[in-house]
């Protein structure tokens, strides 16, 4: 993966706020799209099948991700990262994110209350260090 996630289309975007708007006070997630590994063009929402309190956890419905990993790979296409919400936190991983995260990958943070969905950064666990990376982005209109 580059060092930068270079490009979000703004789509993608909207799609991800609404669905942390519609699921909170739970956290949303979901996968993210591309054709290449620096740009998103699309958010795929997924349910949450966390067991216990989904208000602080997130796990993504195995059967989607095998689905959107089988037809993305069908359609020329790849699993750029992940993303999920943190309702009443802040857009950065929590240590539950660090236990759960796999290096490389990246992760879009949407924080949300009950105002609707606010900030939103992406970061990518590191490799050989402990820690996280934060990616810098740009929104693609069309």
């Amino acid at each position: 993966m580059s060092e930068t996630l270079s490009r979000i289309e703004a789509s993608a975007l909207a799609a991800l706020r609404r669905q942390a708007a519609e699921v909170y006070p739970e956290e949303c997630c979901g996968i993210l799209l591309g054709a290449g590994e620096d740009t998103v063009s699309e958010a795929v929402a997924a349910a949450n099948v966390a067991a216990g309190d989904r208000r602080r956890r997130y796990d993504i419905d195995p059967r989607t991700l095998l689905r959107v990993h089988r037809e993305s790979r069908e359609q020329g296409r790849r699993v750029v990262g992940y993303y999920h919400s943190h309702p009443h936190e802040p857009a950065v991983p929590s240590g539950h994110d660090s236990e759960l995260a796999w290096p490389g990958v990246c992760y879009l943070i949407v924080a949300v209350d009950e105002g609707g969905a606010g900030e939103i950064r992406c970061w990518r666990r590191r490799f050989e260090a402990d820690g996280w990376d934060e990616l810098t982005w740009s929104t693609i209109t069309r």
